[in-house]
Parts: structure tokens; C-alpha cells; sequence
């Protein structure tokens, strides 16, 4: 064997290898585990931004290393050439065939052990210099790709399609630890990934908190009402307001006044005609109520039950407060302390509190499957609207009513006594900040 054929061995032998390589890099990504992912996310530091960097752009990450792979066996052909003229030498050219096959192809996609996060990006650092370098191809290439699949009637790989809600939350937070998001900004972004999740009946004002109007209600009513409510839309109904069937419309104040200041008579039901209500089920998602509050240029849905009965109101702005947090403007009432200390070991807790949010507050585990209140967890527990004074214990918590009546609880006391003296709760500031 000449010099010249110790190098074009060598060659192929590095191309094999590289191409190796950079199989068994496309194999990991493909099947990597959500898992895996979440903890390497956790550890932080350059494994998380590389990961972070590979899956924000799936896509020219895997035509990069497609093709990586294809110029290893296309080099590796070249060099294979010389051998089949000059003196011709079928052998070496098919072993090389079969080496790349068995590497390049049947190995990586037939490895099935766990995949090794750290070998992963410890692949993707000896590759990623090398997709740098290749970027003014891989640019085009991943944009045709994408123009191709779509007029195939395919889906292109997105992040949302490889990296879920949980995952994104990991990033943020250590992304939050590293100082990369301030506090606020980290609240609203896990507000926003948690929205997705919950239901309309999580947030609904509840129909007996709802202002409303009787359609036959007189313009001094009317306007005693829509003065003291302050609201810009209130419903109207017929008879009663319990069932969905009765609410007629949604009366528009200014439209109210504009009718009223030019001196015609006020018919309530008449004015409220254009304005038909907008109903929509309690266990409807919020993120897809708020896609068609918007189409439909609405602020406000009432919610139904599975009887078609009235369960409860939902705006825009609440939707909205959901991401943001709590809005105030200048014409809001200090609304009522959802929870506050009243000693070391007891607090006062309004009885609408949504049972994930005291469950966090308490570091509880309460779970009642047909309630969303801790009002409604009391309720469940007697069977009844239990009296002023009536407790009873539940998860290390002494749950006391403080404030009812015989139609609704209005405020609980939770006592931790009870719990060996441990302090359960997070900080009120760091809950409502």
C-alpha cells in the first residue's frame, strides 16, 4: 500500500466516522425524552443553552446534520473512486458501502438504550462550529424544506411540538434563577403557561355576585344600578335570572345614556335587542373563550352549567388579569383581602378562594373533585350551608366558618395548629405579588 492509499484510507475512515456521528446525533434528538430534557434544564449553566438553542430551532438543527451526514459519504465515495480504476479493486469500495450502512444507518436508528444527555450535547459541541459554518446553506435549505412540507400537507417541526408546558416552565425558572427574567416578567410567563390548563369556572364571577337588570326595570333603576355598579355592560333578563334562557341581552350603558340624553323613552328590552348575550359552558378552556371573545369583538360570555342554567359571568378583563395580575383603575373599590393573617397560626380565608390557589398558600393537598372553593369544600363536607362557628379538620388544617349565612359561606378561618407547629403557608407578599 502506497502513501497515496494510506491517505485515502484515512480519509474514509475519518469521513465514516463523522458521519457516524452525526447519525447517532440526529438518533439522540429524535428520541430524546421530555424528562431528559427537564433535568439537564434544571442543572442550568451551557448545557441548558445549548438545549435551549437546539430546541427553540429543531428544524436546522436536523437539516444541519442531514446534511453532515450526506457530505461524510459523499467524501467518502470520492475517495473510494481512485480505488476501482488504476488498478481496479471491487472489494474496498463494497466493505466501505457496508461500513457506512452498518454505521450510519442500522446502528443509530436501531440504539435503543437510554439516551446519555451528556454525550448528546457533548455531540452537539464538536458539531455546532461546523453548523455555523455551513449556515448560509443550511438558511436555505430549511426554508425550502418548510415550503416543500407544507405543499405536501405536512406540519413542520415547531418547539411547541417537541417541548411541553412543563419544560417551557423549567427554562423559565432557571432562566429566572440565572437573572435573565425579573420577577415580574417570570409570573406573567408561567401565568401565561398555565392558562391553557384552566377552565372558564375557575374565574366566572358567580351569577349571585352578578349585577343585572330586569328588562321591565324603570330608567331611575337603571340608572341607580349602572351608577353604583359602575359597569359598561350588564345583563339583562327576563323573570328570573337563574336560567340562561331568561338573560335577553347585554345592556351598553353609553348606549343607555345616548338614548336617555336625547329624551326618548328608555324600553330596556328593546335597546338591549342588538346586544344578544354571548353563553358559553363552564368547562370550556379559558384560552379558547378569549380567541373568541376577541374574533367577536365581545367583553363579556355568560356561563352555563350542563342544565342551561346560569352558573356565572366572565369579562375580557378577567381573562386578562389571569396573565397580568389584578387591574385597577380609578373607579374600582378596594377589593375585599382574599386571605390575611389574623395570628401566628390563623387566617382568614374569603370563601371563593380557588382550592389550587389555597393549596399553594397552605402547601395543602386538597382535593374534592366536584367543588372549585374552599366555600364549596365546607359545603361538601356537611352537606348543607353549615352555621357561623361549624369546622372541622382536613389535611393537618382546622377549617372554621367564619362569616355565613344560610345560603352561602362568605369567609372561613384555616387554623395550623394542628400541623406540629410546622408554618405551612408561603409569605402573603410572595403569594400576591
Amino acid at each position: 500500500m502506497d502513501d497515496i492509499e494510506s491517505i485515502t484510507f484515512f480519509g474514509i475512515f475519518v469521513s465514516v466516522v463523522f458521519s457516524f456521528l452525526v447519525s447517532m446525533a440526529d438518533s439522540f434528538l429524535k428520541g430524546l425524552d421530555k424528562n431528559q430534557v427537564i433535568e439537564v434544564a434544571e442543572a442550568g449553566g451551557d448545557k441548558y443553552e445549548i438545549l435551549y438553542t437546539l430546541l427553540s430551532q429543531p428544524q436546522k438543527y436536523h437539516v444541519a446534520l442531514a446534511l453532515l451526514k450526506w457530505l461524510s459519504i459523499v467524501s467518502a465515495l470520492a475517495l473510494s473512486f481512485p480505488l476501482l480504476i488504476s488498478p481496479p479493486k471491487i472489494v474496498p469500495p463494497i466493505v466501505i458501502i457496508l461500513v457506512f450502512v452498518l454505521l450510519v444507518e442500522l446502528v443509530p436508528r436501531n440504539y435503543s438504550y437510554p439516551i446519555n444527555t451528556n454525550a448528546l450535547i457533548k455531540l452537539l459541541y464538536i458539531l455546532r462550529p461546523v453548523c455555523w459554518l455551513l449556515f448560509p446553506i443550511i438558511l436555505p435549505m430549511t426554508y425550502l424544506s418548510r415550503f416543500l412540507i407544507r405543499l405536501l400537507g405536512g406540519k413542520n417541526i415547531t418547539i411547541d411540538s417537541i417541548v411541553s408546558p412543563q419544560l417551557l416552565e423549567t427554562f423559565v425558572s432557571v432562566g429566572n434563577r440565572q437573572g435573565d427574567f425579573d420577577v415580574e416578567e417570570h409570573e406573567m410567563i408561567s401565568r401565561i403557561l398555565g392558562l391553557p390548563d384552566k377552565v372558564v369556572r375557575e374565574i366566572m364571577i358567580p351569577r349571585t355576585d352578578i349585577v343585572h337588570l330586569e328588562a321591565k326595570s324603570g330608567i331611575d333603576e337603571i340608572l341607580r344600578v349602572a351608577i353604583q355598579s359602575r359597569h359598561s355592560r350588564i345583563p339583562v333578563y327576563l323573570d328570573r335570572v337563574d336560567h340562561s334562557h331568561n338573560i335577553i341581552g347585554i345592556l351598553h350603558v353609553k348606549e343607555l345614556l345616548d338614548c336617555w340624553s336625547r329624551g326618548k323613552t328608555v324600553d330596556l328590552e328593546q335597546l338591549v335587542s342588538s346586544r344578544p348575550p354571548y353563553f358559553t359552558p363552564e368547562s370550556r378552556k379559558i384560552w379558547d373563550l378569549f380567541q373568541d371573545l376577541q374574533s367577536n369583538r365581545l367583553h363579556l360570555a355568560i356561563i352555563v352549567d350542563e342544565y342551561g342554567g346560569t352558573a356565572g359571568l366572565v369579562t375580557l378583563e378577567d381573562i386578562i388579569e389571569e396573565i397580568v395580575g389584578e387591574i385597577q383603575d380609578e373607579y374600582d373599590t378596594e377589593e375585599q383581602v382574599e386571605c390575611f393573617q389574623i395570628s401566628s397560626d390563623i387566617y382568614s380565608v374569603d370563601a371563593r378562594m380557588n382550592i389550587d390557589d389555597f393549596n399553594v398558600f397552605f402547601n395543602s393537598n386538597l382535593e374534592v373533585v366536584s367543588v372549585d372553593t374552599i366555600g364549596g369544600v365546607m359545603i361538601d363536607h356537611f352537606g348543607r350551608v353549615p352555621e357561623k362557628g361549624a369546622s372541622f379538620q382536613i389535611d393537618r388544617l382546622k377549617l372554621s366558618v367564619l362569616e355565613a349565612d344560610n345560603r352561602r359561606i362568605y369567609r372561613v378561618t384555616v387554623d395550623q395548629k394542628i400541623s406540629n407547629g410546622t408554618n405551612l403557608t408561603k409569605s402573603n407578599e410572595e403569594f400576591y405579588d
